[in-house]
């Protein structure tokens, strides 16, 4: 009994011992940045997390993000780990929004501080691995560019999953980045194979479709290792990606038991479709992906990703891993046959700036580039972004905001029952009454709405919210447009 308690205090002291170890070698890497960079990195990265504060604070709830709170995160932690009904569920960031669910600061903010937290992380740690990987000029541009383009900005403050994929993503780039430069020990390359498959880890208990850049991280550097280290190198390398993967599987067990595995694969929300009609959306949604990411034509982005790759040939050997990454999202389509959301190739962020980032190291003796044009340039590109992120916010959330107008005005007109038969409001509002503590009953229906119906909803509620105006008895008080219009009358006029 007495060894067993030494044995299992060496344990801990050894435990203990291991993270003072590491706690300090991340101090001597921090030490040995170049202190302009660090202070400037700092300063953006500090901006980036109070505007995004901003946001969490002002910004109506999000359909995706009300659907999160009602049926992961307040249910708890068994539900956030086992339920899978849609991809709505991206469940790790679920997890953490169990975690601050109790916290004081209201509903709203509690839910979406886990992912404010980890877009501060992300940030910190692309400043980090840009650093490392092109020069401190290239970095200090890239930051601001990275912080503050509009996927990055939209989802640091909303509580979805894809600041988790992107800091995934970050991890992976960087450790294949390392793994490829073909100049570290065995040791080293063990140390970034273990972090690639740490990065998938993370990815893939986010949300399932992170296999799509995981395996082109994987393939990649597979194919790599066979002709720069032979056949053993590759299989040890797969054979630690194999194990990633049971640990991934062993994380959705619960699901995998509770929801089964056509939750996973074979999901409503993306269908397969047939070969012929992928080929003929793919222009259309890679041109919509375009726009989302980076805000220009698809045309306009091939042109200058095309250019910036010229500039760069022979110059990078990493430059393969990229062209690599930015070629496959068609192939992998026309492979799995389904057409995805725009989103889903949010990744690709990071590849882009990365090119750019090269292309800057590259030239940037030529080009002059010093502290106060960066400086310049990036004062002038936060200022612009959160200009047009506060112009298209009310675009990209126009449902949100009208949702949010909808509760307040039957709370404002102490609506006692609302009838709702429209596809998304019911959430939204569910939330919102229960975040304000209102007691407001709903009755939801997707019923056809013909008379009958509507009659029946008539005599049980005293409000009722269509997605178009019907005749009758009814004063229609509340009308809004845009993608999912909708119409608020009151049932009894005559009170």
């Amino acid at each position: 009994m007495g060894w067993k308690i030494i044995s299992r205090s060496e344990v801990v002291a050894d435990f203990f011992l291991r993270i003072r170890k590491w706690i300090i070698a991340v101090k001597s890497r921090i030490l040995r940045i170049d202190r302009l960079y660090l202070y400037s990195a700092l300063v953006i990265v500090g901006i980036s997390f109070l505007f995004n504060l901003y946001n969490v604070l002002v910004r109506p709830i999000f359909y995706d993000e009300a659907w999160t709170y009602l049926n992961f995160t307040r249910p708890g932690f068994l539900t956030a780990i086992s339920y899978y009904p849609l991809p709505n569920n991206h469940v790790l960031h679920s997890v953490l929004t169990v975690m601050t669910r109790d916290l004081p600061f209201g509903t709203t903010v509690n839910l979406r501080l886990s992912n404010l937290l980890v877009s501060l992380i992300t940030a910190l740690v692309f400043a980090y691995t840009s650093y490392r990987l092109f020069s401190k000029r290239a970095a200090l541009v890239l930051l601001p560019l990275f912080c503050f383009l509009f996927p990055v900005s939209y989802y640091s403050y909303l509580s979805r999953g894809y600041m988790l994929l992107i800091l995934a993503f970050v991890i992976c780039h960087y450790a294949v980045m390392r793994l490829t430069a073909a100049t570290g020990s065995e040791r080293e390359r063990r140390k970034y194979s273990l972090l690639l498959v740490a990065g998938g880890i993370l990815g893939l208990y986010t949300m399932p479709s992170f296999v799509y850049p995981f395996f082109c991280c994987v393939g990649f550097v597979a194919v790599w290792l066979i002709f720069k280290s032979g056949v053993r190198s590759t299989v040890h390398f797969l054979g630690l990606n194999l194990l990633g993967g049971l640990i991934v599987a062993w994380l959705y067990g619960p699901i995998l038991f509770r929801s089964g595995l056509n939750s996973l694969i074979n999901n409503e929300m993306v269908q397969p479709i047939s070969r012929a009609e992928v080929w003929s959306r793919l222009g259309s949604h890679f041109s919509e992906t375009s726009e989302f990411l980076f805000g220009m034509p698809l045309i306009v982005f091939t042109v200058a990703v095309v250019v910036m790759l010229m500039a760069l040939a022979r110059k990078v050997t990493q430059l393969a891993f990229w062209i690599f990454c930015l070629v496959m999202p068609p192939i992998i389509l026309m492979i799995h046959g389904v057409i995805p959301f725009s989103r889903t190739w949010i990744y690709l962020v990071v590849i882009v700036l990365s090119i750019l980032g090269q292309l800057i190291r590259t030239f940037e003796d030529r080009i002059r580039l010093n502290h106060t044009s960066i400086v310049v340039f990036g004062s002038l590109f936060i200022a612009l972004s959160v200009f047009q992120f506060t112009r298209k916010i009310q675009l990209q959330e126009f449902y949100s905001y009208r949702a949010m107008e909808v509760a307040e005005y039957l709370m404002d007109e102490e609506a006692k029952t609302v009838y709702v038969n429209h596809p998304l409001t019911e959430i939204n509002l569910r939330y919102i009454f229960l975040e304000r503590d209102s007691s407001i009953q709903i009755i939801y229906s997707r019923n056809l709405l013909d008379e009958e119906e509507v009659e029946q909803a008539t005599e049980c509620c005293d409000w009722i919210l269509l997605e178009e105006a019907m005749d009758g008895e009814i004063e229609w008080r509340f009308h809004t447009a845009g993608e999912y219009p909708m119409v608020l009358g009151r049932t009894d006029p005559a009170e």
